[in-house]
């Protein structure tokens, strides 16, 4: 199943082109950025965060997820590619 997901986020970012050359879909999809982005909250932050409703970690910016990532030992061993931060990030906004 991780496989698919990866699989699917990169044909995706693939298909999408360098962030200077966005396609009409991709641009159309921030609703699925979001849902992409609470789905990976879920399998990789939630655990010990809690439920992406009710977590403290609401509002946190893609740079303070990144921070976190490289500085907080026990999230050390999450890998977590730059889209997948930043799709992360839009979901934890109010």
């Amino acid at each position: 199943m991780k496989r698919i997901f990866i699989l699917v986020v990169f044909l995706i970012s693939v298909s999408c082109g360098s962030e200077d050359q966005q396609c009409s879909s991709c641009s159309s999809n921030n609703a699925t950025s979001v849902d992409d982005g609470a789905n990976l909250f879920a399998a990789n932050c939630a655990k010990c965060h809690g439920p992406i409703e009710t977590s403290k970690k609401r509002n946190k910016t893609a740079a303070q997820i990144r921070d976190a990532l490289e500085k907080v030992k026990k999230m050390q061993t999450i890998r977590l590619t730059a889209q997948e931060i930043e799709k992360i990030a839009a979901a934890l906004k109010d």
